[in-house]
């Protein structure tokens, strides 16, 4: 209020500006300098207070130079340092909220929890909007595209950004840029030929599967041999407490057997594994 009623009180619609500027820069002095823990509750008060005051003298001596007669042809250099900046800014929170959409679905393999839904919601629509804005204003000429309506998506976006970036950067790569396995134990089968463990993949998800890893253990060859079982009995692995499975020879040099280990008695399951083609064919 004070700098509103010193710098710009006499400017049509200053005051929903500033005190909108005042907001912006609190929040974003709060979370950029209070947000790295240096004090307490008064550092980060503080913190607010100057990104507030900063913020509020930037947009006010912006309206004031808007509104100048000696200023009414804007500076072509601010103008290309706006367009690049508000370009660079519809970028990056085009980028985080792509991230968002694949980090909280999985790469639409899974729908999003709470947490993730309330996320996308609350950062990821606003974020969305201003990223277009800023876009239509960096590489077009919109005729309502004015210095402080500039000011304020750039700020607004920047203040997006900042804490976006702290729920991006918590989001694990696993199940969509790379696997996630659940498995159980290295165990090594009783002719010691081969080590071996059953691994499930990509748990609850759309492209979730079952597999059993095998390395023979002269010449160190490994394989992966895909096993058909359902969504079901992968979760009865994932929630049991005992030991997922046993390969055992059946016949020959390379036709082995894979079984619920005797612990799961209710799990109804079996393969035959021939290690001379490296498959796995389900016999019940």
């Amino acid at each position: 209020m004070i700098g509103w009623w010193v710098m710009v009180r006499d400017i049509p619609g200053s005051l929903a500006a500033s005190l909108f500027a005042g907001i912006i820069g609190g929040l974003a002095g709060t979370v950029f300098l209070g947000g790295f823990g240096w004090g307490g509750i008064w550092y980060i008060l503080l913190c607010g207070a100057v990104g507030a005051a900063v913020l509020i003298v930037i947009v006010n001596r912006s309206m004031r130079h808007s509104f100048s007669k000696e200023h009414e042809k804007e500076n072509r250099v601010e103008s290309i340092l706006f367009r690049v900046g508000l370009g660079i800014v519809g970028i990056v929170q085009l980028i985080l909220v792509i991230w968002m959409v694949l980090g909280y679905t999985a790469a639409f393999q899974m729908i999003p929890d709470l947490i993730g839904t309330v996320v996308m919601v609350l950062e990821g629509i606003p974020m969305l909007l201003l990223s277009v804005l800023s876009l239509i204003m960096s590489f077009g000429r919109p005729r309502w595209s004015g210095r402080i309506l500039r000011i304020l998506v750039l700020s607004a976006s920047i203040f997006l950004i900042s804490i976006a970036w702290n729920s991006v950067k918590e989001l694990s790569p696993e199940a969509w840029l790379t696997e996630r396995v659940d498995s159980n134990m290295f165990k090594i089968t009783e002719d010691d030929r081969y080590v071996y463990q059953i691994e499930i993949v990509n748990r609850y998800q759309r492209n979730e599967h079952a597999r059993l890893f095998v390395e023979r253990r002269i010449g160190a060859q490994e394989k992966y041999i895909e096993l058909d079982l359902s969504s079901a009995e992968m979760s009865g692995m994932l929630y049991s407490e005992y030991d997922w499975g046993e390969l055992t020879l059946k016949q020959g040099k390379y036709i082995y057997l894979l079984s619920p280990s005797p612990e799961r008695g209710n799990a109804d399951w079996q393969f035959e594994v021939n290690m001379a083609d490296w498959t796995a064919k389900r016999i019940r």
